[in-house]
């Protein structure tokens, strides 16, 4: 382009330039052209770049979402069908929508609830409500311990799993302790294998979490005395002080509303 400006400027009949004159209007011509180009390039490989980036993080958080827990009642959990039978359930989702809206500083600080309470008073709700809220837009790894546990026992492949944790913007334990404390260990009191190779994998799961600033939700119907045992490892209760240390407390302490939830459809169908 500057060698055609050059010519039209010659054909123009400015004679009066020197060879000089115009070997320094080609210099400088060709120096914008290249800065355009130049430009034109660093534009590209930006856009090529963020392309990528977005393209890598989609792929990674499918992967996420591929390898949660998620049941049908998990998609449909929302904040917008939330119902309250209390101010202090109101107050507590408030706090779960606040948690969600400032998730990148929560990241950052490393900051998890641990929700304890009854069954039936919306603890497996509230915990599908936040993921839900953040699944597309962040790596959260949702599943409950035994699910855990028999996966590895399927197909043991315990760092792809700890690995899963590791790179996670948010891990999710729904139900913690659910699926043992009194049964198993009174069906394998005789089996010390069994409740070591157990306790050992939960030990490397929170490690996992604690050492790599991992924020982390926990939902139970265990009670504090429940869970220090169901986490207790050698009589060290380490992993509790643990989720004391990163995790805010939140009580739901009122009664449970299953008996309710359908109370409607019963009347609708069976007439009372």
């Amino acid at each position: 382009m500057a060698v055609a400006i050059l010519r039209e400027m010659k054909d123009q009949a400015l004679t009066d330039l020197t060879n000089d004159d115009i070997k320094i209007k080609f210099i400088e011509e060709s120096k914008k052209e290249g800065q355009k180009n130049y430009e034109a390039f660093q534009k590209r490989e930006e856009k090529n770049k963020k392309l990528q980036e977005e393209l890598l993080k989609e792929a990674e958080i499918k992967k996420y979402k591929s390898n949660s827990q998620i049941t049908k009642k998990v998609q449909k959990a929302s904040f917008e069908i939330a119902t309250f039978k209390n101010d202090k359930e109101r107050k507590y989702f408030n706090y779960f929508r606040n948690y969600c809206k400032h998730f990148d500083e929560v990241r950052e600080d490393v900051i998890g609830i641990l929700i304890t309470g009854n069954p039936g008073t919306g603890k497996s709700f509230v915990t599908s409500c936040i993921y839900n809220e953040l699944q597309n837009k962040y790596k959260v790894y949702r599943f409950n311990f035994s699910f855990y546990i028999e996966t590895l026992k399927q197909n043991f492949n315990e760092m792809e799993r700890l690995n899963l944790v590791k790179n996670a913007d948010l891990v999710i334990i729904d139900d913690l302790g659910n699926e043992m404390l009194e049964t198993e260990y009174k069906k394998n009191q005789n089996d010390e294998n069994t409740i070591s190779w157990r306790q050992e994998r939960m030990f490397n799961l929170f490690q996992e979490i604690y050492e790599n600033e991992i924020p982390v939700i926990i939902n139970t119907n265990l009670t504090f005395s429940q869970l220090n045992k169901f986490l207790e490892i050698k009589k060290s209760d380490k992993l509790l002080d643990r989720l004391i240390e990163d995790c805010k407390h939140l009580y739901f302490d009122w009664k449970s509303r299953r008996s309710e939830i359908k109370k409607d459809k019963f009347k609708k169908y069976f007439g009372e």
